[in-house]
């Protein structure tokens, strides 16, 4: 799976993606240029890339990814990290998520992590 870590996720999240699936292919927005753009930049590069966003931004990713998915738009799915959720629920909620699905079944699709 591919994978765009949006800034506010923690390095520590994906080293231990990376520690256990080393073949998740992920880019990590505070290591670009997207640094402080907006939103719609965001998911507008993720879906250029064909990547699932990471994101902790409850209060306005999932309206983006939304009014992109009622444009027509490509989006390859949004990962919310729930606001209380520790940083191992979300790591096991998204090792969970890349072992037992396929990146094409999340899109268009925004799921609130950790699973229920």
């Amino acid at each position: 799976m591919k994978f765009l870590t949006d800034e506010h996720i923690p390095p520590a999240l994906v080293r231990g993606l990376l520690r256990e699936r080393p073949d998740l292919d992920i880019t990590e927005v505070r290591k670009t240029e997207l640094v402080g753009k907006p939103d719609p930049l965001i998911l507008e590069r993720a879906a250029a890339e064909g990547r699932i966003l990471i994101t902790r931004d409850v209060s306005t990713m999932p309206d983006y990814a939304y009014a992109r998915v009622k444009a027509g738009l490509p989006m390859p799915g949004v990962f919310i990290w729930q606001r209380k959720a520790s940083i191992g629920e979300v790591l096991e909620s998204l090792l969970l998520l890349t072992a037992a699905s396929q990146e094409e079944e999340w899109d268009q699709q925004v799921i609130y992590i950790p699973l229920d």
